[in-house]
Order: structure tokens, then sequence, then C-alpha cells
């Protein structure tokens, strides 16, 4: 199974690819099975809308969409990347701490809780 990772272009009139938005995809053939998106706040980077399709999870996908995203983020001078999980996505909050992520803030905004972990780009491995 040979998956190409390459820029994301949204079906949305949403222009991806402006010096604070970015966003790469997974592709198996012609089929988007996994995507994120990287937003540059001065020296932090925000990854979020990360998505793999369930019948290619645990397959290594979404550390290489976020490896991906954090090699473009260093392009652009980042210091440290961001994303955010909700209390109930456990799965999620294991790949990024796996990844060195680590708690930084919460948004407690019902109805849901988000935590937002960090870490420095020199941390993530493969950027």
């Amino acid at each position: 199974m040979q998956i190409h990772y390459r820029p994301f272009q949204s079906d949305e009139q949403i222009p991806l690819h402006t010096p604070r938005m970015n966003g790469i995809g997974a592709w198996l053939a012609d089929d988007l099975i996994g995507r994120g998106l990287l937003t540059i706040w001065r020296d932090v980077g925000e990854i979020s809308d990360l998505w793999v399709d369930e019948a290619y999870r645990n397959r290594g996908i979404g550390t290489a969409i976020i490896r991906e995203l954090a090699k473009v983020a260093k392009g652009r001078g980042v210091q440290f990347i961001e994303i955010g999980v909700t209390d109930d996505n456990i799965a999620a909050r294991r790949l990024y701490e796996r990844l060195g992520f680590v708690p930084h803030r919460r948004l407690d905004d019902p109805p849901q809780t988000i935590t937002y972990l960090r870490c420095s780009i020199k941390n993530l491995s493969n950027a």
C-alpha cells in the first residue's frame, strides 16, 4: 500500500496555502484517507482538523501527517506545535503524548472541554 502525503486542497473556497495556513492530505490512489491543517500564530503552529479514515487508523498515518505539518512549521520558523483534543478522545491523546506533546492549557467551553497539548519542534522526530 503506497500512501502519498501532499498538500491538501479543500473543496470549499478556503485558501489553504497562505503564509498562515497549510493542509496536508494522505492519499491512497485518488482517495483522501487522512488530512490535517496547520495555522501559524507567530512562533506557534496549531494543528487542527486532523482526521484519518477509520479503515486506515493505527497504521501511522496520523503520525505521518503530524510530522509533515511539523516540517512545514519548522520551515516557517515556528518553535512549538499545539494540538487540541477533547477529553473523550483517548486514542488521539495517546498518539499526541507518544509524539512528545504535553498538556499546556485547557479550554472549558461547553459542551466539551478541550486540552491543548504542546510540543517543541525540536522534539518531533523527523521534523
